[in-house]
């Protein structure tokens, strides 16, 4: 099975073509990207902009292979209107049996619960997600699975995942624009988690994910997802910074601040400079390498604090005690982790990467998203195998059909 992978970013569009085997094996054939349009801070602010980035590309996978056959779609996006939060939910176990004796709990008995929270939510949106977190029986014994236990009622804790807002609207429109109309959305942060994380790590990690227009978070803790943000601050305003000081343009931006930026104070010569390429052929200038550092380590605060300041307020910022789990191009800057460990009163820290996934080389952040999203649709069954061999494209024949009556 051919899974398109599709993630929504503020610089770029990310498409990873993934193959899943019979036996459940992942395995990304292709991986692309092209400048994204019409996204601000991770949120779509121009649907045609963002369609045609989205159209060029797919096309762009199929200019590599014209034969692809994808089955399946998923969308990896962000909205500052989506949210989390934990409701509850119970079920009556005699009720069910027409007996006063307790009942054994089973799959059904959850289902049913979890149905029933989402039918009853009051809050304005749509729902993307569930995650299931504690149960108790009888009020009193604790459980995470309690499956074949018996009781006379069962009270279960759900965290939902909701947009509550239009980020959902503004990406089905895109899609549709795109020529997609059946696609599995997947909220940024579990994508990315999802990709990078074990299930050993899921009992007990904190992701910390810096893109260009956002910063994400995710906690897990007890193997249970406890909660998921993003915040619309990204590298793209370091970025700005330095663009404004330096006097340059995006890309001699990007390259300088890869080169020489750094997430704690210069500690060298306060004489030493690097020299930086000037915008509009105005050649070159020698810059402060002290003073470039100071508004790189400056603005990577500002941002980190308010990763911090999210885990604190999730009340999670004692319970967990293995490292941290980085993603995104920005956090590889020189001495990141330092910074993270001060700030964190030594709280250790380390690189992300996707798990349980062959390929033939080095995965960069940028595609965690993308991947992500198709392993969560597969391993929760939004997706399924085709019940018979898809005929040339699949899906996205109709998109190539559409793009041809377009032109």
């Amino acid at each position: 099975m051919n899974v398109l992978g599709i993630d929504i970013g503020t610089n770029f569009i990310k498409g990873s073509l993934v193959r899943i085997s019979e036996d459940g094996r992942f395995t990304l054939d292709y991986k692309l990207k092209v400048p994204s349009r019409g996204v601000t801070n991770g949120s779509i602010s121009d649907i045609d902009s963002c369609a045609e980035a989205v159209k060029k590309c797919i096309d762009d996978i199929f200019e590599i292979d014209d034969s692809l056959a994808i089955d399946h779609v998923t969308v990896s996006y962000s909205g500052r209107s989506i949210n989390c939060r934990t409701v509850s939910g119970t079920e009556d176990m005699w009720a069910n049996s027409g007996s006063e004796l307790p009942g054994r709990i089973t799959n059904e008995n959850i289902e049913k619960i979890i149905s029933s929270i989402r039918m009853n939510e009051s809050e304005p949106g749509k729902i993307l997600h569930t995650f299931k977190q504690e149960f108790i029986i009888d009020d009193e014994t604790r459980t995470y699975n309690p499956i074949n236990m018996t009781g006379r009622r069962i009270k279960a804790n759900v965290l939902l995942i909701a947009d509550h807002g239009s980020n959902l609207h503004n990406v089905e429109q895109v899609m549709k624009k795109a020529g997609i109309e059946d696609f599995v959305p997947v909220y940024g942060p579990i994508s990315t988690s999802e990709a990078i994380l074990s299930e050993e790590n899921k009992k007990g990690s904190i992701v910390i994910e810096l893109g260009a227009g956002k910063i994400e978070l995710v906690i897990y803790h007890d193997g249970c997802l406890r909660f998921a943000a993003t915040l619309p601050l990204g590298s793209n305003y370091l970025n700005k910074d330095l663009m404004y000081v330096l006097q340059t343009d995006p890309d001699a931006t990007e390259i300088a601040k890869v080169k020489y930026g750094s997430a704690i104070e210069y500690e060298g010569d306060e004489n030493d400079t690097v020299t930086i390429k000037k915008s509009m052929g105005r050649g070159s200038e020698d810059f402060s390498l002290r003073q470039f550092c100071e508004i790189t380590s400056a603005r990577l605060v500002e941002i980190f604090e308010l990763a911090i300041e999210m885990i604190y307020v999730a009340k999670y910022n004692t319970k967990i005690i293995s490292p941290i789990i980085l993603a995104g191009e920005s956090t590889k800057l020189k001495n990141t982790n330092v910074l993270l460990r001060t700030m964190l009163n030594g709280h250790e820290n380390e690189r992300g990467n996707v798990k349980n996934i062959e390929k033939n080389e080095s995965i960069p952040d940028s595609y965690f998203a993308s991947i992500g999203s198709v392993m969560y649709a597969f391993r929760n069954k939004l997706i399924e195998f085709p019940k018979e061999k898809p005929r040339k494209k699949g899906i996205m024949g109709k998109f190539k059909n559409f793009i041809k009556d377009l032109l």
